[in-house]
């Protein structure tokens, strides 16, 4: 008979009730154990790894601790949790955004488990190869801390563009929270407004590993000014450090080095720059404190060009253009001010 083929005498056969059971929850560290039966915490070694923390998009575990030690590489698939996507999932108990699919294979069964940042699981299922076994699991219904949401220890307090900018100077913006993208192969840190059809983004060779993040772009007239910035959450200060060297790296060796100061500073650097294409100035602030990191970027436009500017074009490199910032010092001033606030909000905010 062929794997996975039902037996014609388990056709029809009435569905029987599940089974109940007990079991612990072990917190230790960054993981989330199962110990069924009686509660051992001097002997986690038998325990079953339930989640690994934080989850994250192409993140992955084994089940067991003993396995993990001998299989460091993750050669062998059998009682490997892979996170391989995220979406939108929809049950009894609502609509939930930004989830984590879990799948793994073991015991002759595959299982599929969808996984909700401050839920927990919401849906999950499993179905054994060649026997009508299997299970289905779906929420149903939930309560937070007592009808309230449960804080997050790692949500950072974001700053929106309308605390640095005037709104009504906004010619063009795009600001969110970060979501992690997969593309050709590459892990990518990215803002995304359709409305505005904008995206900002960050690959990890640059930003490294976050947790969390935040970006927002803005193109702001009377004087005319952009701005970036970025502020990022990491598990821990090493990758902060880590993340750090790359931007400083980027700047010192990449973009066009000769252009650009850099000055040390205690949490970071700055660097000035006339930009390379028209010699616009350009500042640029790298923080980092503890387990967070920001970067700001203001440069100082020229006025909206008119059509005798554009008529400079022709035949023109960008070197040979004359364009004049419209408001360097008020650029300037956007930068220390940006800097300034998220130095408050971002880094001193517990």
């Amino acid at each position: 008979m062929p794997v996975g083929e039902v037996p014609p005498s388990w056709k029809g056969a009435p569905l029987e009730p599940a089974t109940s059971t007990y079991y612990w929850l072990v917190v230790s560290g960054n993981r989330l154990y199962r110990q069924e039966g009686n509660l051992d915490l001097s002997n986690l070694s038998t325990a079953l790894v339930e989640f690994v923390f934080p989850v994250k998009l192409v993140e992955k575990w084994y089940r067991s601790d003993e396995k993990a030690r001998f299989n460091p590489t993750y050669a062998d698939d059998w009682m490997l949790c892979k996170v391989t996507k995220m979406g939108t999932v929809v049950v009894p108990a609502g609509e939930f955004n930004d989830c984590f699919f879990l799948e793994e294979e073991w015991a002759g069964t595959t299982f599929e488990t969808w996984f909700c940042p401050k839920v927990g699981i919401v849906s999950e299922k499993g179905d054994h190869h060649g026997t009508p076994y299997g299970f289905r699991k779906v929420l149903i219904q939930y309560q937070l801390n007592n009808g309230q949401a449960v804080s997050d220890p790692h949500k950072m307090p974001y700053l929106g563009l309308a605390e640095l900018v005037p709104q009504d100077k906004v010619r063009e913006r795009c600001e969110g929270e970060i979501r992690i993208i997969q593309e050709y192969g590459k892990t990518i840190y990215a803002v995304t407004c359709d409305d505005a059809q904008i995206r900002v983004s960050y690959t990890s060779s640059l930003v490294g590993d976050p947790h969390a993040g935040y970006a927002a772009y803005a193109d702001v007239l009377s004087p005319h000014v952009t701005i970036w910035y970025s502020m990022w959450l990491y598990d821990n200060p090493a990758q902060v450090a880590m993340a750090k060297l790359h931007w400083e790296n980027l700047v010192r060796y990449y973009l066009d080095p000769a252009s650009y100061h850099v000055i040390p500073e205690p949490d970071g650097f700055v660097a000035t720059a006339k930009e390379k294409e028209f010699g616009l100035p350009y500042w640029k602030r790298v923080i980092q404190k503890g387990n967070r990191l920001a970067v700001i970027e203001v440069e100082a436009m020229p006025a909206p060009l008119t059509l005798e500017d554009i008529k400079q074009f022709p035949g023109k490199k960008p070197g040979d253009l004359t364009l004049q910032p419209e408001g360097e010092a008020a650029a300037k001033a956007l930068f220390e001010k940006a800097s300034r606030v998220i130095g408050e909000r971002f880094f001193e905010a517990k």
